[in-house]
């Protein structure tokens, strides 16, 4: 499932944005303010690949950093605030859907 959205980016023109299910986790989980280690860790990715996870949505958002990235994602209505993750909650949504915490 993917989730498209549109974005005041860099130049401040709206552009239809994409992200995957696995980058909304991710956007979720920056924004609950969890380390790029502690995502690998929630998601079963190594901290690299979040790396690139998060540069890519940085790339697609037009986002400088991770709060620029999670203010763009709540203001476009992706993110709300009944919507950002603890870390154990997210642990628990994952456990009781069954999903894949491997790939990409």
């Amino acid at each position: 499932m993917e989730i498209q959205l549109t974005v005041a980016g860099a130049l401040q023109q709206s552009t239809p944005v994409t992200l995957s299910e696995r980058e909304v986790a991710i956007m979720r989980l920056v924004a609950d303010g969890a380390s790029n280690r502690e995502i690998g860790v929630q998601l079963g990715l190594s901290e690299p690949r979040i790396k690139q996870h998060i540069a890519d949505i940085f790339a697609k958002l037009g986002a400088n950093d991770c709060a620029h990235a999670v203010a763009l994602a709540i203001r476009s209505g992706l993110l709300r605030s009944s919507q950002i993750y603890s870390h154990h909650r997210l642990a628990q949504v994952l456990a009781r859907s069954g999903a894949n915490a491997t790939g990409s």
